[in-house]
Formats: C-alpha cells, sequence, structure tokens
C-alpha cells in the first residue's frame, strides 16, 4: 500500500521513545544511538537502510507551522520520529478517520522526539502544531527474519530510545535499571496487528528503579523507553 502524506491544511499535537540489545547507546541530544552493531537494534539506526526502517514505504514530511497530514496505516506498531526548530513546544496528535477522538502522541516537545505506537489499519489524520520549521516520519516495521533476536538480550542507553526487533513468542522476564531523578517508562508494542490492541506498559515510575517483570506481549516485538536518565534493559528466557 501507498503510505505517502498528503499535507492538508490544520493544526494540533507530537512524540518520543527507546534503544538496542547486548549493546551499549550513547545518546545525540534526547535520543540514544549505538555504538557497536551486536544485540538488539536501535530503531533511530535504521533511516539509512535499503528498507529505512524496516518498512516499504515510510512517510516523511516537512513543513513549518501548524498542517497536517493523511497518513495510511497497516495496523501494527508505528514509529513517530520527529524534529523541530521554534521556540515554543511541538505537539502531534492523530485521529482515525471518522472518530472525533484523536490521541495525543506527543505534546509540548521542545525539538526532537522519538516514539512507538499502536495503529489499526485504517486512515489518519496526523496534526501538528508548531511555532517553527518541524519534520515528521511514520513507519511501521516489518523486521526480516535474519534481523530478529532471541532473548537473552540486553540494551543500555540513556535518554529516549526504542529497540527491538525481539521475538517474544515464548515469554521474555525483563528486568529494567533507571538512574535518574524523572519519569522512566517501559513500553512493549507488538511489530503486527490484525486490529485493535494495546501495547504493554511494563514500567512506569519516577527516580531510580530496579525491578523485572514477565511480558504477555507474544510476538516480534519492539521496546519503547521514556525517560531522561540512564538505564539498563534486560530480556530473559522466563
Amino acid at each position: 500500500m501507498d503510505r505517502r502524506g498528503y499535507l492538508l491544511f490544520g493544526a494540533a499535537a507530537m512524540c518520543a521513545g527507546l534503544t538496542s540489545g547486548f549493546r551499549e547507546f550513547e545518546p545525540s541530544g534526547p535520543i540514544g544511538r549505538t555504538r557497536d552493531a551486536s544485540g538488539l537494534l536501535s530503531i533511530a539506526d535504521l533511516g539509512n537502510r535499503e528498507r529505512p526502517y524496516f518498512d516499504d514505504d515510510p512517510v516523511t514530511a516537512s513543513e513549518t507551522g501548524d498542517d497536517s497530514m493523511a497518513f495510511d496505516s497497516d495496523g501494527g506498531f508505528t514509529m513517530v520520529s520527529a524534529d523541530h526548530d521554534g521556540e515554543g513546544g511541538l505537539s502531534i496528535t492523530a485521529s482515525e478517520t471518522g472518530s472525533s477522538d484523536p490521541v495525543t502522541v506527543v505534546e509540548g516537545a521542545s525539538d526532537t522526539g522519538l516514539q512507538g505506537m499502536a495503529m489499526t489499519a485504517a486512515t489518519y489524520t496526523v496534526d501538528v502544531a508548531a511555532d517553527g520549521d518541524w519534520s515528521l516520519t511514520l513507519a511501521q516495521p516489518r523486521s526480516p527474519a535474519g534481523e530478529i533476536r532471541e532473548p537473552p538480550a540486553r540494551a543500555v542507553g540513556t535518554g529516549d530510545a526504542i529497540v527491538g526487533p525481539l521475538d517474544t513468542t515464548n515469554g521474555a522476564l525483563v528486568s529494567a535499571e533507571h538512574d535518574g531523578d524523572g519519569p522512566f517508562s517501559v513500553t512493549l508494542f507488538l511489530e503486527a496487528g490484525t486490529g485493535v490492541f494495546d501495547p504493554e506498559t511494563l514500567f512506569e515510575t519516577v527516580g531510580e528503579f530496579e525491578e523485572s517483570a514477565r511480558t504477555s506481549v507474544a510476538g516480534v516485538a519492539w521496546a519503547a523507553v521514556r525517560t531522561a536518565g540512564s538505564w539498563t534493559l534486560s530480556f530473559d528466557v522466563p
């Protein structure tokens, strides 16, 4: 399906994200970057692949100020990456055609955002509210079999990141450590969805943290970390 965005006219909202396994990430701004090529992949590093972000047709738009775009979703995990050059905050919302209940993807982001969200197979209107130049990329990965990792795997990073793809078909025990004073969350998304589904938020807290949880997400998954602090994620066989 051709999912190129069609610029409309309008106003509204924005985004942020996670990192890798058996590898460490070096931050560049608020989004973690990879230091080596082993383990889980950082989705932020996949933009230059032959299939960028493991998507045959990612959508990218660049504009100034408030605007909107249409996005034809194939359903499943969706990477939202945005950059903003303005004095005020950037916000992004997405609403399914015919729905009067938009979902806030990011609200008040200052410059750069990387976030994961779950989408059904439908056409969405994505509204951007900004006071400066911005760029936005939407991608729905469909990972090649040779790129899918299995537990055990480990990810270390600072700041927001999205890492994967990880096969959790047989379950996984996820351990998290957070070194920071601010909010910290880890959400697991199924790569492919057949309808409406909810991602699983494994951890959501504030301050220093060390805990483990079993995931109920079964299939190829991506993990999204939201924080300004340093963190470690370990995925082990349950």
